[in-house]
Protein backbone atom coordinates (compact mmCIF):
# COMPACT_ATOMS: atom_id res chain seq x y z
CA UNK A 1 0.00 0.00 0.00
CA UNK A 2 0.93 3.66 -0.36
CA UNK A 3 0.39 6.02 2.54
CA UNK A 4 1.62 9.41 3.57
CA UNK A 5 3.30 11.33 6.32
CA UNK A 6 0.13 13.08 7.48
CA UNK A 7 -0.90 9.99 9.45
CA UNK A 8 1.98 10.78 11.84
CA UNK A 9 2.42 14.53 11.31
CA UNK A 10 -0.96 15.95 10.23
CA UNK A 11 -1.53 19.45 8.92
CA UNK A 12 -4.44 21.73 9.68
CA UNK A 13 -7.05 21.50 6.95
CA UNK A 14 -6.02 17.96 5.99
CA UNK A 15 -8.13 15.96 8.44
CA UNK A 16 -9.59 13.66 5.79
CA UNK A 17 -6.19 12.86 4.27
CA UNK A 18 -4.62 12.23 7.69
CA UNK A 19 -7.47 9.88 8.63
CA UNK A 20 -7.25 8.02 5.32
CA UNK A 21 -3.51 7.56 5.65
CA UNK A 22 -3.83 6.29 9.23
CA UNK A 23 -6.56 3.90 8.10
CA UNK A 24 -4.31 2.48 5.37
CA UNK A 25 -1.63 1.76 7.99
CA UNK A 26 -4.10 -0.01 10.26
CA UNK A 27 -5.53 -1.98 7.36
CA UNK A 28 -2.08 -3.11 6.29
CA UNK A 29 -1.18 -4.31 9.78
CA UNK A 30 -4.43 -6.22 10.14
CA UNK A 31 -4.11 -7.77 6.68
CA UNK A 32 -0.52 -8.73 7.43
CA UNK A 33 -1.79 -10.80 10.38
CA UNK A 34 -4.72 -12.30 8.51
CA UNK A 35 -2.74 -13.20 5.40
CA UNK A 36 0.43 -14.44 7.12
CA UNK A 37 -0.77 -18.08 7.12
CA UNK A 38 -0.92 -17.86 3.32
CA UNK A 39 2.60 -16.36 3.25
CA UNK A 40 1.26 -13.08 1.91
CA UNK A 41 3.02 -10.00 3.24
CA UNK A 42 1.43 -6.56 3.47
CA UNK A 43 3.34 -3.31 3.93
CA UNK A 44 2.94 0.45 3.51
CA UNK A 45 5.30 3.00 2.04
CA UNK A 46 4.32 6.27 3.75
CA UNK A 47 5.77 9.10 1.72
CA UNK A 48 6.41 12.74 2.35
CA UNK A 49 6.63 15.27 -0.48
CA UNK A 50 7.69 13.61 -3.72
CA UNK A 51 8.12 15.61 -6.93
CA UNK A 52 5.58 13.98 -9.27
CA UNK A 53 2.98 15.22 -11.79
CA UNK A 54 0.35 14.92 -9.03
CA UNK A 55 1.65 18.26 -7.74
CA UNK A 56 0.64 19.90 -11.04
CA UNK A 57 -2.97 19.57 -9.85
CA UNK A 58 -2.26 20.40 -6.20
CA UNK A 59 -0.36 23.61 -7.03
CA UNK A 60 -1.16 24.47 -10.68
CA UNK A 61 1.11 27.52 -10.84
CA UNK A 62 4.60 26.18 -11.61
CA UNK A 63 6.41 29.03 -9.84
CA UNK A 64 4.38 28.54 -6.66
CA UNK A 65 4.90 24.78 -6.92
CA UNK A 66 8.67 25.26 -7.05
CA UNK A 67 8.39 27.53 -4.01
CA UNK A 68 6.55 24.75 -2.16
CA UNK A 69 9.27 22.26 -3.10
CA UNK A 70 12.07 24.67 -2.13
CA UNK A 71 10.49 25.51 1.23
CA UNK A 72 9.91 21.84 2.03
CA UNK A 73 13.44 20.88 0.92
CA UNK A 74 14.92 23.54 3.20
CA UNK A 75 13.03 22.07 6.17
CA UNK A 76 14.27 18.51 5.63
CA UNK A 77 17.54 17.03 6.90
CA UNK A 78 18.25 15.60 3.42
CA UNK A 79 17.84 19.06 1.86
CA UNK A 80 15.53 18.02 -0.96
CA UNK A 81 12.08 16.66 -1.68
CA UNK A 82 11.67 13.07 -2.82
CA UNK A 83 11.99 11.78 -6.36
CA UNK A 84 9.99 8.95 -7.95
CA UNK A 85 13.17 6.86 -7.95
CA UNK A 86 13.33 7.13 -4.15
CA UNK A 87 9.83 5.68 -3.91
CA UNK A 88 10.60 2.94 -6.42
CA UNK A 89 13.64 1.81 -4.42
CA UNK A 90 11.60 1.71 -1.20
CA UNK A 91 8.78 -0.25 -2.85
CA UNK A 92 11.21 -2.78 -4.28
CA UNK A 93 12.74 -3.24 -0.84
CA UNK A 94 9.33 -3.86 0.73
CA UNK A 95 8.38 -6.28 -2.04
CA UNK A 96 11.60 -8.27 -1.97
CA UNK A 97 12.46 -8.36 1.73
CA UNK A 98 10.73 -11.52 2.95
CA UNK A 99 11.04 -10.41 6.60
CA UNK A 100 9.01 -7.23 6.08
CA UNK A 101 5.31 -7.53 6.89
CA UNK A 102 3.00 -5.18 8.72
CA UNK A 103 5.71 -2.59 8.17
CA UNK A 104 5.15 1.11 7.60
CA UNK A 105 8.23 2.48 5.88
CA UNK A 106 8.38 6.23 6.47
CA UNK A 107 10.04 7.71 3.41
CA UNK A 108 10.02 11.44 4.06
CA UNK A 109 13.55 12.81 4.02
CA UNK A 110 13.63 13.03 7.82
CA UNK A 111 10.43 15.07 8.14
CA UNK A 112 9.56 13.52 11.50
CA UNK A 113 12.83 14.61 13.04
CA UNK A 114 12.90 18.11 11.59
Amino acid sequence: FVGGSWSQKPMAGQVQAAAQQAAVEGLARALALELAPKEIRVNVCAMGVVRTPLWDRVVPDSEKREEVFSKKAASLPVGRVGAPEDVAEAMIMLMTNRFATGTVLNLNGGEYIS
